[in-house]
């Protein structure tokens, strides 16, 4: 690194002898600049900051120790060495006990200035690879925390996560138990925006514009926003501070806020941003009811035109203190378990609770069948292929008329909630990974990413990573060179298509990295694994028996070598 060097001396011969030995001894050192007392030091150290001062002790004036005092509170990484002459030794021990980086005594020789200014340059070097070092630490632990941010968001949003691990992470970002949250999930509408948005990328980038201008407009009103992406949709979380505790002033200001987010969105950007809001503020642990209304109230905005929708409830289910949120993911957890025991037992304290809380068997009807639906939507398990006593359940429950008969309907759609093979147990399962496993078969010639492939099943990339790898046994890239080298093989068997085209038809931009990944998976080149092929005549007729040998080696449906 380069520095800069104020020298302070009333000498002008003794600041010229100075200059000249530090030039000639440190091509690292940018700028010299001098001054001749202490009054014109400060001035300088404060329009140009220099790292390093070289200070003459005794000067007319303010002295070299009282200009060093007072550099050094208002820069305490300036390096000041002072000169001393041996009558004013007294002088340099103040100097030292100021902070002072060194001292020199004058006269000075060569090799004791170029001693004393190596070692400061080593210093200030040192410092500077601490910062740095010090800064790099601090951007990847605000990348990290909003990763995890982002994470919990989407765990939240797909009811992924248990409410233990809704603590840990409510632990972890630093939210307290009793603070609230509130639940808005967007989507943007590009027809009003001025040029045409027809790429992927274009859209991302007009979607974190427009989530900027709607997180910056809710952190002025004293709200911590964590927000996460899926696909085309936007979810926010939104973190009430101590002062905003009152469940219905929080509603009242959500409402404003979030009209005034859009209308500032649609302002600056001529896009109109669809919201849709829970109604009711929630603990973390309940966050995830928030965005599944949120998200309902979304798509009649979207549906409707409208910028800002509410969730809107019946009066007689706003009574939510109650609702048995720990029986829910008790019971989803015996029904995903199989336990089919434990599953009845946990029903009926349920379904006795949600009765107690109803004002008519029509009530309780929707909040268990809510329950049911929640519960096997979580499985990947269609509600309407659940029949009791050879009759669709949700029939049956179209027409029981009585508290106990609906509490015992839902003891028998749980008992055979858990007699259904799952297509889904757990999430990240066979059901998913199957899906991304068919969308790559479909698409694997486009711009395929981990990204774009946990957005089709709704999963976090990291997630999709980790249970992709342990369903199928290779990594999501790997599965994706699989796939575009065994079309590549079809097409170097059927096709006189350049290898350069073949790259591109199977989805490699790069026509020499597709030989690379081609020889990974083969063991030879794609020109190699032609020519064993094809027998290059002046005609280009087939060799059969050259090509059926070929084929031996090489058969066109071993998938993964």
């Amino acid at each position: 690194m380069m520095y800069d060097l104020l020298i302070v001396d009333d000498e002008p011969l003794e600041r010229e002898a100075l200059r000249y030995i530090l030039q000639r001894g440190f091509d690292r050192i940018d700028t010299i600049r001098e001054a001749s007392n202490g009054r014109e030091a400060l001035e300088l150290v404060a329009e140009h900051r220099p790292q390093i001062v070289l200070m003459d002790v005794k000067m007319p004036g303010i002295s070299g120790v009282s200009a060093t005092r007072r550099i050094l509170e208002s820069h305490p990484r300036t390096k000041v060495v002072f000169l001393t002459a041996y009558d004013y030794f007294e002088y340099a021990q103040e100097a030292v006990r100021l902070g002072a980086a060194d001292f020199i005594v004058k006269p000075a020789s060569d090799e004791r200035i170029e001693e004393v200014f190596g070692r400061v340059l080593a210093e200030l070097d040192k410092e500077s690879r601490a910062r740095e070092e010090k800064a790099a630490g601090e951007r990847r632990l605000l990348q990290a925390s909003e990763l995890l941010r982002q994470e919990f968001v989407r765990g939240l949003v797909r009811e992924e996560l248990s409410q233990e691990q809704v603590s840990q992470y409510r632990d972890i970002l630093g939210f307290d138990a009793d603070d609230l949250t509130v639940a808005a999930s967007v989507e943007l509408d590009y027809d009003g925006y001025p040029a045409r948005v027809e790429t992927p990328e274009h859209r991302r980038v007009l979607r974190r514009r427009c989530t900027r201008a709607l997180a910056a407009r809710f952190n002025a009103a004293g709200f911590t926003v964590l927000e996460a992406h899926e696909g085309e949709h936007v979810h926010l979380l939104l973190l009430a501070d101590e002062q905003m505790s009152k469940p219905d002033d929080l509603r009242e200001l959500v409402d404003t806020i979030t009209r005034e987010a859009a209308e500032t969105v649609r302002r600056e950007y001529s896009i109109t941003a669809h919201i849709g809001i829970d109604p009711n503020p929630r603990p973390p642990e309940l966050a995830h009811r928030g965005f599944r209304h949120a998200s309902v109230a979304r798509a009649e905005a979207v549906s409707s035109g409208r910028p800002v929708v509410t969730h809107r409830r019946s009066p007689a289910l706003e009574r939510e203190s109650g609702y048995p949120y720990e029986l829910e993911a008790a019971l989803f957890e015996a029904v995903r378990d199989g336990r089919a025991e434990d599953a009845r037992r946990l029903a009926g304290e349920a379904a006795d609770r949600l009765s107690g809380q109803v004002d008519s068997h029509t009530f309780l009807r929707r909040r268990l069948v809510e329950l049911l639906t929640v519960i096997s939507r979580r499985l990947e398990i269609d509600l309407a292929e659940i029949v009791v006593d050879e009759v669709r359940a949700l029939d049956v429950y179209e027409a029981v008329d009585s508290p106990a008969r609906l509490r015992a309907l839902t003891l028998e759609t749980v008992d055979a909630l858990c007699q259904m093979p799952r297509r889904n147990a757990a999430p990240g399962s066979h059901a998913r990974i199957d899906h991304v496993r068919a969308y790559i078969e479909v698409h694997y010639n486009e711009e395929l990413s981990l990204e774009r492939a946990a957005a089709e099943v709704r999963m976090s990339p990291p997630y999709l990573s980790r249970a992709f790898k342990k369903s199928v046994g290779m990594s999501f890239v790997d599965y994706v060179h699989a796939t575009r080298v065994q079309r590549a093989r079809a097409l170097l068997r059927d096709s006189e298509m350049s290898v350069k085209e073949i790259a591109a038809a199977v989805g490699f931009a790069d026509s020499n990295y597709f030989s690379r990944v081609f020889k990974q998976q083969t063991g030879v080149t794609p020109s190699a694994y032609r020519d064993k092929l094809v027998f290059r005549g002046q005609n280009h007729a087939v060799h059969e028996t050259e090509r059926d040998q070929a084929a031996q080696d090489y058969p066109a449906d071993r998938k993964f070598l």
